[in-house]
């Protein structure tokens, strides 16, 4: 018979096993009578896995012991350790708060109003988008809110602990802490996060905003608020991902925050209101002149979605941009929103020796706007020495519903006459997206076509085409056809029709 393990061995088992198959033994742990003195030992002298099992024992126990051990592990030098015992604090508070059925009593709004006002006046004056090292803290004159009213002395001691352990250099250890004060009582957090955020580290201020908008602690506004002022970037950007969830109240700060020096602020910021129908089309339009591509074509994706005619003419502005991308973003945008003035614009950019994918785009937009200059333009197209415009021409064609009423026939006979297969076979399918009459005669003439490949595509197409007499076309072929790679997809068109 084997001897039970004690405390102490059971603990070092569970140091060495996957955390996800332990929650039944750390159960059985926690009514071990010894166990207070053993995860005090362990805490001593245990390794950093050791002392995480003990704190996770301990974790949602409310004895004064328990707490004790974890305000011990706050202290300890293994960031892992310090991380356990936050969340076991945490745990612990919300146990004893669950047991009691009763609420801590939290901050006031007027406090949390107080709090942020005096951490305004705090804050350092520097100017938008200054670049330069963070504040250099100074935690012996940083005020902080004491714990949470009303409550017995030993919670006040857990807080207490959790606050000085906010000067934790390990970021992971400085959430887990973070957290676990959110969690105790998070108006009370939110207003020790602003007391501390004029002085805090560049991490800690990334922390707090972060553990504001993942808890939607009550102080997540006023937060965001303070850090559009900081001097670095990523604070700015986090106050703007913070600020993107915070409904209309922030539209006014997310606008301020368009006119940032830093790019990536920009970005989130744009973002941030791109669906937003209340922010006027206006406030995006300076963004086209950003100094960053990215920025570019964020802005002219949002006025895109918004399909306002009053953007036609700052769009065109860009069709002079040195950087392919956006000229070609602009483009695309003016024929969306159907900005007729670009029209002639676009016809004397076409060349055919001009960039293929801008030639391209082009012939979408001019598809998109119509009017006979634009369709002699395409038509042309359809025989561009390049296979690439000539199949993104058949695509227009196929696709607009201001096509010229020959566009059918037009398409048909580009079908029989281009060089290359692979635009017979673009054309094949782009007249099978018109009516069905011209879908079946379109498959009828690529099965006869030259180019094995374009046959291939003809069966395969007919192997999922809803088309009655589909299942018969691909027997009929069968008997004539003498190419083995068409046979083979043959068969296996006609095993799906058949099956299906």
């Amino acid at each position: 018979m084997s001897t039970p393990l004690s405390t102490r061995e059971w603990i070092q088992t569970l140091a060495r096993t996957s955390s996800r198959r332990t929650q039944g033994e750390l159960e059985d742990l926690r009514v071990r009578e010894d166990l207070a003195r053993v995860a005090h030992d362990v805490l001593h002298s245990g390794s950093a896995k050791e002392k995480v099992v003990a704190l996770r024992v301990l974790a949602p126990m409310t004895t004064p012991e328990a707490r004790a051990l974890a305000r011990l592990g706050l202290r300890d030098s293994a960031p892992e350790v310090r991380v356990a015992a936050a969340r076991a604090l945490a745990d612990t508070a919300c146990a004893r708060l669950a047991s009691e059925q009763a609420v801590p009593a939290t901050t006031t709004a007027s406090d949390t109003q107080r709090i942020t006002d005096e951490a305004d006046t705090r804050v350092p004056v520097t100017a938008r988008g200054a670049t330069g090292p963070t504040d250099t803290r100074d935690a012996t004159t940083r005020t902080s809110p004491p714990a949470p009213q009303s409550v017995e002395p030993q919670a006040a001691e857990d807080w207490r602990s959790l606050i000085d352990a906010l000067e934790d250099s390990d970021a992971t250890a400085q959430v887990a802490i973070m957290d676990a004060l959110a969690r105790i009582a998070p108006a009370a957090a939110g207003a020790l996060f602003l007391s501390r955020f004029g002085k805090a580290s560049h991490t800690e201020r990334l922390t707090a905003l972060a553990t504001a908008q993942r808890l939607q602690l009550p102080s997540a506004f006023a937060l965001a608020r303070l850090a559009l002022d900081a001097p670095s970037v990523d604070v700015r950007t986090a106050a703007v991902s913070l600020l993107a969830g915070q409904g209309e109240a922030s539209d006014g700060l997310l606008i301020r925050a368009l006119s940032d020096a830093a790019p990536n602020v920009q970005w989130e910021a744009l973002r941030a209101l791109s669906r937003s129908e209340r922010v006027p089309t206006q406030v995006f339009l300076p963004l086209l002149a950003a100094t960053t591509t990215r920025v570019q074509e964020e802005a002219i994706q949002v006025l895109t979605l918004r399909r306002d005619a009053r953007t036609c003419e700052p769009l065109m502005r860009l069709l002079d941009a040195s950087e392919p991308a956006t000229r070609r973003s602009a483009i695309r945008a003016a024929g969306h929103i159907g900005c007729t003035e670009a029209r002639e614009r676009f016809l004397t950019m076409l060349d055919r020796h001009g960039d293929e994918e801008e030639q391209a785009t082009l012939i979408t937009a001019l598809g998109r706007l119509g009017g006979d200059p634009a369709w002699g333009a395409l038509r042309t197209a359809l025989s561009d020495p390049r296979p690439g415009i000539r199949r993104v021409a058949s695509s227009t064609w196929a696709a607009s519903p201001s096509a010229p009423p020959d566009r059918i026939a037009v398409l048909q006979g580009r079908q029989r006459e281009d060089p290359a297969p692979e635009v017979r076979s673009h054309i094949t399918l782009a007249l099978t997206t018109l009516d069905a009459a011209t879908a079946r005669r379109a498959l009828r003439a690529a099965l006869t076509d030259p180019a094995p490949d374009v046959r291939i595509v003809a069966v395969q197409t007919l192997a999922r085409s809803t088309d009655p007499d589909a299942l018969d076309a691909l027997r009929a072929h069968r008997a004539v056809e003498p190419h083995p790679d068409v046979l083979r997809a043959l068969d296996v068109a006609l095993e799906q029709r058949l099956d299906g």
